[in-house]
């Protein structure tokens, strides 16, 4: 009997230094958090990416547009000289431009396709690059736990929990 209640009084004395460690460590818990989405918008590297981005969609949306004009022109001359046809010149005719226009739709997803890809390309090295930032700020100012900000993820917090300039700052500067 002796031995179990010193096993029992082992276990609870483990406990309470385990209740008091972890109370006494909450006390001293350095909280902070980051909005990934405005880092990403004011950062340079970011700044740049989106820039990169914008000028690409540029780019490939005048190439779509200046096919679209084109097969905008064909269809219209395609239906002036329809009258004109014999029934299997039309035929032939209407079969060429629907694989222009079946050839248009691919380019069109490839282009998406493609930018999708640049875009997450260029969103992961911001982000990573981010993480590092915040890797940085949180050994060099002791922080605990860093957390991301979203529109739902903190309803309220005291003054001076907010990094995310400072994330923005230590960016710019790597």
């Amino acid at each position: 009997m002796e031995e179990k209640m010193r096993k029992v009084l082992g276990v609870v004395a483990v406990l309470v230094l385990m209740v008091t460690g972890l109370a006494f460590s909450q006390e001293n818990a350095k909280i902070g958090y980051v909005n990934m989405k405005k880092v990403m918008n004011d950062c340079k590297a970011g700044k740049a990416a989106l820039a990169k981005l914008e000028k690409n969609a540029k780019d490939k949306q005048a190439n779509i547009d200046k096919e679209k004009k084109k097969l905008e022109s064909q269809q219209a001359d395609l239906e002036k000289k329809a009258a004109g046809m014999s029934d299997k010149e039309r035929q032939d005719k209407q079969k060429e431009f629907q694989e222009k226009v079946q050839a248009f739709q691919k380019m069109v997803g490839q282009n998406q396709q493609e930018f999708s890809e640049l875009q997450a390309e260029y969103t992961k090295k911001v982000f990573n690059d981010m993480k590092k930032a915040i890797a940085n700020i949180a050994k060099a100012d002791n922080y605990t736990i860093i957390i991301e900000k979203t529109d739902t993820s903190i309803l309220y917090s005291k003054d001076g929990l907010d990094l995310t300039e400072k994330v923005v700052e230590k960016m710019d500067s790597l």
